[in-house]
């Protein structure tokens, strides 16, 4: 799902999944390049929190993963996991 845009190679907004697993989860856990005012994950808050913004946004422009749009499960889980706290 992340492997072209956050990938070594791409890494959009300077966010990359390309290392190991902490790494990655300090990276969506910081503020975000493109709006630094803005934390891309806001534990216990959804509605804050830009990676679930975009990744539930409508149209192809500022929707994340470019292309296909997630599935309700897929959305469904992403809104639980950061409404639980954002764990690793």
């Amino acid at each position: 799902m992340t492997s072209a845009c956050h990938s070594a190679e791409g890494h959009q907004a300077n966010l990359s999944f390309a290392g190991d697993e902490a790494s990655a989860y300090a990276a969506l856990m910081a503020s975000s390049s493109i709006d630094p005012s803005r934390a891309r994950v806001v534990a216990g808050n959804a509605a804050c929190s830009l990676f679930i913004v975009r990744t539930d946004s409508p149209g192809t422009d500022y929707q994340m993963p470019k292309g296909a749009a997630l599935t309700e499960p897929e959305s469904c889980a992403l809104i639980q996991w950061v409404q639980a706290g954002a764990m690793p």
